[in-house]
C-alpha cells in the first residue's frame, strides 16, 4: 500500500548506482520519493517506501557509474499504490434507509473515514478512526431512492487535507420497493346483527400479515364512557375475506364500528376505517348465523 519496488535491466560490469525518482501524480499530496542500490547484475530493482496508499505515481530510473557519470531518465512509467480493502456490511431498514457497518482492522492515526453513496460523500458518515483499535464503524444512511441498487465506497482521509485514498472495494446494496398500501375503506363490506349481544362484521381487503381488530362503541358517547361498553375481536382470513364476530354487546343498540390496524410484531395499533353502524336486535330476538362459519365452529 505504501511502497513499490521497480525493477530494471542494466549492462554487465559494473558496479551501477541506480537511481529511482517517483514523482506524484493527479493531486497526490506530498514531493518526490527515491530510492537508489548499487548492483554489478544485469536486473536490479529498489524498493520505494513512505508513499500514500491508493494514489498514482510517475517512476524514472537512471543508472550511474562509479566515476558519477549518468545516464538520461528513463521512460515514465505510472505506478498505482494499493490500498487496505475494508468490508463492508449492510443492514436494509427500508426502502429509503439502511445501516453500513465496517471494522477497522489496521491502526489509521490522524485519519477519518468518509463514506460516498452513488459517487457523493454521505456527509453524516464522517467518522475518526479509532487509533488502532479493532472495532466498529456505524452510520445510518438515509434519503436513499427506493428499488435502487446503490454503490458504497469508503475513504480514509488525513487530518486536516482534502487527499483521500480509498478503504474499500465499491459495495453494492439494494432498497426494497415502497409497498404501497390502499388505505381507503372496503368497499365490499357486510355488516350484520344477528341478535341482541351479536353482530358480524365481513370485508374483503388484501391479507397484508397485519393483524385486524374491529372495536364496537355504542353511538351515544356518553353511554359508552360511562359503562365502558366497548367490544372488539380479531377479524380472521375466512375464504379470502377477513371476519369477525362481536359479542356481549348491549341489546338494542346502536354502535359505531371502526377497524383497528396492529403491526405483525404486536404492540401498536391504529384506527385504519370507521367502517359504519350498526343496531343490536332487541331481546327476544335472533337471527340465523352468516352461511359462513368461523374458524373452529362447525357448519350449519
Amino acid at each position: 500500500m505504501t511502497s513499490v519496488r521497480i525493477s530494471w535491466q542494466q549492462m554487465l560490469g559494473g558496479p551501477y548506482r541506480g537511481v529511482v525518482t517517483l514523482q506524484p501524480e493527479g493531486g497526490v499530496l506530498g514531493g518526490s520519493h527515491s530510492c537508489s542500490v548499487n548492483s554489478s547484475t544485469a536486473n536490479a530493482f529498489c524498493l520505494v517506501t513512505s508513499l500514500q496508499p491508493d494514489s498514482l505515481y510517475s517512476a524514472t530510473v537512471k543508472v550511474c557509474s562509479i566515476t558519477g557519470f549518468c545516464s538520461e531518465p528513463s521512460r515514465r512509467v505510472l505506478v498505482h499504490t494499493l490500498f487496505d480493502a475494508t468490508v463492508m456490511n449492510f443492514n436494509i431498514l427500508g426502502p429509503h434507509e439502511m445501516f453500513a457497518s465496517w471494522r477497522e482492522e489496521k491502526p489509521h492515526p490522524s485519519t477519518s473515514y468518509r463514506l460516498h453513496v452513488n459517487n457523493q460523500e454521505h456527509v453524516a458518515c464522517r467518522q475518526p478512526t479509532l487509533e488502532g483499535k479493532k472495532e466498529n464503524h456505524i452510520c445510518h444512511i438515509t434519503g436513499l431512492r427506493a428499488n435502487t441498487s446503490h454503490v458504497l465506497q469508503l475513504y480514509l482521509c488525513p487530518d486536516k487535507s482534502a487527499s483521500c485514498h480509498r478503504a474499500s472495494h465499491p459495495h453494492f446494496a439494494r432498497t426494497p420497493a415502497v409497498r404501497v398500501v390502499d388505505d381507503r375503506p372496503p368497499q365490499e363490506l357486510s355488516i350484520n346483527a344477528i341478535g341482541p349481544n351479536t353482530a358480524t362484521v365481513k370485508i374483503n381487503h388484501t391479507d397484508d400479515g397485519s393483524t385486524y381488530f374491529v372495536v364496537a362503541s355504542p353511538f351515544n358517547t356518553l353511554f359508552s364512557l360511562q359503562n365502558n361498553t366497548s367490544k372488539r375481536c380479531k377479524m380472521v382470513n375466512v375464504t379470502g375475506s377477513l371476519t369477525c364476530r362481536l359479542q356481549d354487546l348491549p341489546p338494542n343498540t346502536i354502535h359505531q364500528l371502526d377497524i383497528h390496524k396492529c403491526h405483525p410484531a404486536g404492540g401498536n395499533c391504529t384506527p385504519l376505517w370507521t367502517v359504519g353502524h350498526v343496531r343490536t336486535l332487541p331481546e327476544g330476538r335472533c337471527l340465523p348465523p352468516l352461511p359462513i362459519p368461523l374458524p373452529g365452529e362447525p357448519p350449519n
